[in-house]
């Protein structure tokens, strides 16, 4: 029984096995480095099913890197999308999206629905989308650093509304400015500012 068992593993080898991830310590707050390292790590590790992806650099240079994560195929594919965070200070966010990703990896032909999802479908996540923000916002206690949510850009104080001129803005809140789903309701302080 032993040898028929030998001859089935060499003449019909898994398809993939479980791929393999760097160490990620998902138990702390993680800085930008670390998430740069994860992503090319990742991709490095796991050719078959993973490809990184820079989508461009920040306003302070730093790179926008992702991955795409699904089985290659001669035909397009239905893509989803997942961000780890727009919003500098949201840093559980970024974590979340590396634990997707430790999930559809490590569980890559032994768990049915995510070999599926992953050999139908290109996943793209992008763990970190704002690091500028996200490194500015660990580098104080201070609540009005600690608690910054959008980007770097420099202060623009040309932007108007219908209620008022001359607004200045201190950085761009990412996710107020795609070209789809904006939302005129400023019923909170942060939306007060529709230029920004």
């Amino acid at each position: 029984m032993r040898r028929l068992l030998a001859v089935l593993v060499v003449v019909f080898p898994p398809l993939v096995a479980a791929g393999e991830t760097p160490f990620f310590d998902l138990t702390r707050y993680n800085d930008f480095p670390e998430f740069e390292s994860y992503i090319r790590g990742v991709a490095r590790m796991n050719p078959d099913i993973v490809h990184m992806r820079l989508i461009g650099f920040s306003r302070e240079h730093r790179p926008l890197l992702g991955l795409k994560i699904g089985r290659p195929a001669n035909h397009t594919k239905p893509a989803v999308w997942l961000d780890g965070g727009n919003h500098a200070r949201e840093w559980p966010a970024f974590h979340v999206a590396v634990y997707f990703i430790e999930e559809l990896i490590h569980n890559y032909g032994i768990d049915e629905k995510i070999t599926s999802y992953i050999n139908l479908l290109d996943i793209y996540v992008f763990p970190v989308l704002n690091p500028d923000g996200f490194i500015f916002s660990r580098t104080s206690r201070k609540s009005m650093i600690r608690q910054w949510r959008k980007n770097r850009a420099p202060t623009n104080c040309s932007g108007y509304t219908a209620l008022a001129k001359n607004i200045c803005c201190e950085g761009v809140d990412l996710n107020r400015n795609y070209d789809l789903g904006d939302n005129d309701i400023t019923d909170t302080y942060v939306y007060t500012r529709l230029a920004c």
